[in-house]
């Protein structure tokens, strides 16, 4: 499986660059692979942060962040309404 970078927690009140985020070889039927442009925490992913993930302890060194612009490089088979 190839990798990609990611933003992740890595503790209280720290974040860090991760290269072994996993990348899937395609994108879901309906799903799209995005290119960001540029990224910001949401308020949840800031209130992990600084909890260290206390309260969901598993998403301790998962990548964060959702909100984003970006452009998109693949689309799935059944997207209709996007394109590359």
């Amino acid at each position: 499986m190839k990798h990609m970078r990611g933003v992740v927690i890595t503790g209280q009140n720290t974040l860090g660059v991760s290269g072994q985020c996993p990348l899937p070889e395609e994108p879901c039927p309906t799903g799209a692979f995005i290119k960001p442009l540029i990224w910001s925490p949401c308020t949840s992913d800031a209130h992990l942060c600084a909890t260290g993930c206390a309260s969901l302890p598993y998403l301790l060194g998962k990548a964060v962040g959702h909100e984003m612009c970006g452009e998109i490089v693949q689309v799935g088979p059944e997207v209709r309404d996007f394109q590359v």
